[in-house]
């Protein structure tokens, strides 16, 4: 091996073992949010493996509902409810949060009432996707203020006099609990990144990473509606109402957000344990066909637009 290749291989180690000294000293945390649905047996090995593994040492915390069957939606192909068991978040971390419906209804209830009033009609009928939709806003929040709450711990014990209420956490992604991630990802190669598939006109919003600042404004639906209502929601534009995907586009055009979009793939999960293989089509991998059971769960086979366990072996709870 010549010099001049020596010397490059040595400045690539350098260059790569000072990225992650830069990323261990910088703290970041992994935040989840949503039902915890079929958790245990199917999300969770999937999470374990990619995203808290590219990610060790960031902090975990954890929001859902403290409920044990999830609705019924046909709009989802979800015709049964599935049984939830909440208490399988505390698999993932010990940072975990739940809300009864009642306490979220007691906290969100008159926005949930008022922005029903705006149901997206293309969705059908209200208000299962809707108030679906908001459960899930309300879940991001909660997970964000559960980590706020930890970083006054974390700050106190640092040093006296220091500002409790300022930000320790750096870089942060967030995530839903009742998907497979099927992509690896690493939470500190953007600033604002979201996953390149189903934008639906508007942005996919079933995951973000980037910088503090930039999670911080994906993170926070609720203080935007007003600014919603008055400068991009007037009743008489075409497809009028709250429709997730294109209110979070407003929202990070609005706050002028760099979005990266990336080849990111992870799959909805849906009642008795089927993968919504319909999702990561617009990503070249992931074409519905049997290419896709090499990213499957073990003996999972392709039914129609879904991955599904074999013949038998369906999951039930």
């Amino acid at each position: 091996m010549n010099k001049e290749n020596t010397t490059r291989i040595i400045a690539s180690i350098s260059k790569e073992n000072t990225k992650i000294i830069e990323e261990v000293n910088q703290p970041c945390a992994l935040l989840f949010f949503g039902l915890v649905k079929h958790f245990h047996d199917i999300a969770l090995p999937a999470i374990q493996r990619n995203i808290v593994g590219p990610n060790k040492h960031c902090d975990i915390y954890l929001h859902t509902y403290n409920i044990t069957e999830s609705k019924v939606n046909p709009r989802n192909g979800e015709w049964v409810a599935a049984r939830l068991k909440p208490a399988e978040a505390f698999l993932l971390t010990d940072n975990v949060t739940m809300d009864t419906i009642q306490e979220f209804m007691i906290q969100r209830g008159e926005f949930l009432n008022h922005t029903r009033k705006q149901n997206f009609a293309n969705w059908g009928g209200c208000c299962t996707s809707h108030d679906n939709m908001i459960q899930q806003w309300h879940s991001i929040q909660g997970v964000w203020n559960l980590m706020i709450q930890s970083e006054e711990q974390i700050l106190s014990k640092k040093a006296p006099g220091i500002d409790v209420h300022g930000p320790y956490y750096q870089q942060i992604g967030l995530f839903r609990t009742d998907t497979y991630q099927v992509t690896p990802v690493d939470i500190f190669d953007s600033d604002a990144a979201l996953p390149n598939f189903a934008h639906y006109t508007g942005y996919n919003d079933r995951m973000f990473y980037g910088t503090r600042q930039n999670a911080a404004i994906w993170a926070d639906r609720f203080a935007f509606s007003n600014i919603f209502e008055t400068i991009y929601n007037p009743k008489e534009i075409q497809h009028h109402g709250y429709h997730s995907e294109t209110y979070l586009k407003y929202l990070m055009k609005h706050y002028k957000v760099p979005v990266e979009l990336k080849l990111i793939c992870m799959w909805r999960i849906r009642t008795r344990g089927r993968l919504q293989g319909q999702d990561c089509l617009d990503l070249k991998r992931h074409t519905l066909s049997p290419n896709m059971l090499e990213d499957a769960p073990p003996g999972y086979v392709v039914d129609g637009v879904y991955l599904a366990p074999p013949l038998g072996g369906e999951q039930h709870t």
